[in-house]
């Protein structure tokens, strides 16, 4: 796949802690969509877990145009909406996953679409390949101790996640 991994290993254990990945957005796949159809309009939400990338897209629901048209994104317990922007002349538009379930609307002219779904599960965080080697428990795995994702103006998305290694907290 297209993108860029960068590790940073701690030089005195060897592990990493800390590292960034950065991938084009039309290289991001998801296996979770939810979708809707009213007014002539036909909406897809490609899920994801809370922070990921969301891509909504809207097409003509006869011929399958892509539709330009404003988009709302809201948290369902809020029922407030905010205005994302509009899709665009490919009828895609991307943000990044709400925490809760929450509510896409699309409004072109006097025709709405609105649909309301939920993130996915977050994804599982692998543990150390290597544990035997270093006298660590295989069932060890990373904890995030923070996590940042943001989407910029060259259509990429980048995450930078940090973990500290499993064990008791260094000294001071």
């Amino acid at each position: 796949r297209d993108g860029q991994l960068t590790a940073y290993v701690d030089s005195g254990t060897g592990r990493v802690f800390k590292e960034s990945q950065t991938r084009p957005l039309e290289s991001i796949t998801t296996r979770d969509t939810a979708s809707g159809v009213r007014d002539g309009l036909a909406l897809t939400v490609d899920r994801t877990y809370p922070g990921g990338p969301l891509r909504i897209q809207l097409n003509e629901s006869e011929t399958g145009d892509p539709v330009d048209a404003n988009v709302t994104i809201g948290l369902e317990a809020s029922q407030e909406s905010t205005l994302l922007g509009h899709t665009g002349s490919d009828g895609t538009i991307w943000t990044v996953s709400p925490s809760a379930s929450y509510t896409v609307t699309v409004i072109r002219g006097n025709s709405a679409v609105v649909l309301t779904t939920a993130p996915t599960p977050m994804p599982y965080l692998a543990g150390n390949a290597t544990a035997a080697e270093n006298d660590t428990s295989p069932t060890v795995t990373s904890t995030p101790t923070e996590s940042t994702e943001s989407t910029d103006s060259a259509g990429s998305v980048s995450a930078v996640s940090q973990s500290r290694p499993a064990g008791p907290p260094a000294d001071g």
